[in-house]
């Protein structure tokens, strides 16, 4: 329904510095999201697109529609249609844009969400919500929370759903927040993979979106 996916984006004056709206209201941390209706699957879903011909013609972005598992465009879309290899770090070094071409900012927003910013490169993503028992309440007990699964087998389930999006030099997984960080090898696959599994859930029908 649309009111549950609506947001209130703000109006009037946009702060291009710091990536917002002057009215912006910040949002309910204990609100119910919804999970995304789309899941980028990068075994089926990278082909052919516009943008392998023009590679080495000018800059060349990756589809930030396709990360997340909805571009429309097919063969015809501008932009690469796959995910970020070692060899894309030598030829998408622009620090004032993502790797799907957005403007960055000076700064970071509150909630840290967004583009990112150009001062400092972050190549660390910040999971939380992981809950892998909804129905439990119980916010300190963390078997309920984590459906009886130890903290090896959350980080290798971590593992799993973000390593196929670049190379991945730690996960610390932080109990007491049920909070996941992921350290990737370059900012480009921490971009990519942010836009990838924001909202995705990591057991389907037992855990809550991911917020990253």
């Amino acid at each position: 329904m649309k009111k549950d996916t609506a947001y209130v984006e703000g109006n009037y004056d946009y702060n291009i510095w710091y990536d917002k709206y002057l009215t912006d209201r910040n949002a309910d941390k204990n609100e119910e999201r919804a999970v995304s209706t789309f899941k980028l699957q990068p075994e089926v879903d990278t082909g052919f697109t516009k943008a392998d011909k023009m590679e080495g013609k000018g800059a060349t972005y990756f589809c930030v529609y396709f990360a997340r598992g909805c571009c429309s465009e097919g063969t015809n879309c501008k932009f690469y249609h796959r995910v970020p290899t070692e060899s894309d770090l030598l030829t998408h070094k622009d620090n004032l844009r993502d790797i799907f071409g957005r403007t960055r900012h000076a700064t970071h927003k509150d909630n840290f969400e967004g583009i990112g910013c150009f001062n400092k490169d972050c190549d660390t993503l910040c999971l939380t919500k992981i809950y892998l028992n909804p129905d439990s309440n119980a916010a300190h007990q963390s078997m309920q929370h984590t459906n009886g699964m130890s903290i090896k087998d959350i980080v290798r389930l971590v593992y799993e759903h973000f390593s196929v999006f670049g190379e991945i030099n730690d996960i610390h997984f932080n109990q007491g927040r049920f909070a996941a960080y992921i350290k990737f090898g370059h900012r480009n696959f921490a971009e990519f993979a942010r836009e990838a599994m924001h909202n995705q859930v990591l057991v389907a029908g037992i855990s809550e979106p991911i917020r990253i």
